[in-house]
């Protein structure tokens, strides 16, 4: 990332730079606590951010579910991001994630993209 040789990603969150635009695929949580891992997700993304990203992408196709807990990650992001005058977006998101994300009424603040590919797009 942005020369930061101290910022150590998670075994459960995997970046990589597309031109940028950082992306974040947040794999193996399936299986894991959500609360632990939202709060995991929000000190790494956060990281992220405190070190100069400016354009993130959070791409959950490997993602089953997400809690109230991933909701209040994504709000917290989602207003550092809008402070910094940064671009922030969710891609891939399964049909019972998107439920959760519409119905909790986050379609009105967050970008949202059918995959990676066209978030890094829509972004970049």
């Amino acid at each position: 990332m942005r020369g930061n040789s101290q910022l150590v990603p998670c075994s459960a969150i995997n970046p990589r730079r597309e031109n940028t635009v950082v992306s974040v695929a947040l794999s193996a949580m399936k299986r894991r606590s959500q609360a632990s891992t939202a709060a995991e997700m929000e000190k790494f993304v956060s990281g992220l951010i405190d070190a100069g990203e400016r354009t993130l992408v959070l791409d959950f196709s490997a993602l089953e579910y997400t809690s109230s807990a991933g909701l209040r990650v994504l709000l917290v992001i989602t207003k550092k991001m809008k402070a910094l005058q940064g671009k922030f977006c969710i891609a891939a998101l399964n049909e019972r994630i998107r439920e959760v994300v519409e119905s909790a009424g986050f379609t009105a603040i967050l970008q949202i993209q059918p995959d990676v590919a066209a978030a890094v797009q829509s972004l970049g």
